[in-house]
């Protein structure tokens, strides 16, 4: 959980995660951002590069991160969920290992169960990639 890690790390000024862009280390970077903000600093590891699935699953856990916030803010149960489709991605290249990017996601819309975010990754003010995500959540 978020406090058992705010726990662990304690006052520690910077928490380091090898960061691969496979789905368990991107989860675990969501968790830990969100218990340690920008004390976080990802190394990413495997061959030296970030790889394109691991692009969209960040843009993807960046979504719900923010998603989870904002239930959090509301008093509501998180909600979980899974990508509905993956429209007009574009990259321009990959990150290497060191490389710190930033992860920019945009609700364009909403309808019932069903969001359509826009998401686009930045490494120094470069854009390297951007795609369209429909994410369809339901309760967890």
């Amino acid at each position: 959980t978020v406090s058992d890690i705010r726990k662990t790390a304690g006052q520690s000024d910077r928490v380091i995660l090898g960061l691969s862009g496979g789905v368990d280390s991107s989860v675990a970077a969501v968790l830990i951002n969100k218990a340690l903000g920008r004390r976080l600093v990802c190394i990413f590891v495997d061959n030296g590069l970030f790889r394109e699935p691991g692009l969209i699953e960040n843009i993807a856990q960046s979504a719900a991160a923010g998603m989870e916030a904002r239930s959090g803010e509301a008093g509501e149960e998180p909600k979980s969920g899974y990508i509905g489709a993956v429209r007009d991605l574009k990259i321009s290249s990959l990150p290497k290992a060191g490389d710190e990017i930033t992860t920019t996601i945009t609700v364009t819309h909403q309808v019932f169960n069903a969001i359509v975010v826009s998401g686009q990754i930045r490494l120094n003010s470069e854009v390297i990639a951007e795609c369209e995500l429909r994410i369809f959540i339901g309760n967890r």
